[in-house]
């Protein structure tokens, strides 16, 4: 059996004038969820305008932890910065893609790739007003945390 960490793990680096927010664990519940959440909003609050948030060693997230993404992409915005996503997993992908999420986030395959690509993109008036991210009703939330169980 694979031992999964119980709490989330977060780390920060700079490169160039992006700061990589790296998680580890499981985004999943309140404390974690809470926890990320005020790391993202430390780092808008400072002035860190270019975000990156690297997926690659979270074990599972819920719907709470999506939920906890799109809260830090709106604060973000709000904050006249950007938020990318790399090394988002294929149930993930999927997932935000279910939900229409994926014309809110700017999703990269690596940290390198949201760098360098990521450059191009800045705040701009066309990006999605948070009171556009897609609402999801209570039976939507139920089949996500279903999904996620069996996927």
């Amino acid at each position: 059996m694979v031992q999964r960490p119980a709490h989330m793990q977060i780390t920060e680096r700079s490169i160039g004038d992006a700061t990589v927010v790296d998680l580890r664990g499981r985004l999943f519940g309140p404390d974690a969820t809470e926890q990320f959440g005020a790391a993202i909003r430390r780092l808008a609050r400072s002035g860190r305008r270019r975000l990156v948030v690297n997926l690659a060693d979270v074990a599972s997230i819920d719907a709470a932890g999506l939920g906890a993404l799109v809260d830090a992409y709106c604060f973000v915005s709000r904050n006249r910065g950007t938020l990318g996503l790399a090394n988002v997993t294929g149930r993930l992908h999927n997932l935000i893609v279910i939900t229409r999420l994926v014309t809110v986030f700017d999703i990269f395959d690596s940290v390198d790739d949201a760098i360098r690509r990521g450059s191009e993109a800045s705040p701009a008036p066309s990006t999605p007003e948070c009171s556009m991210v897609p609402q999801l009703s209570q039976a939507s939330l139920g089949s996500i945390q279903r999904f996620l169980r069996h996927a």
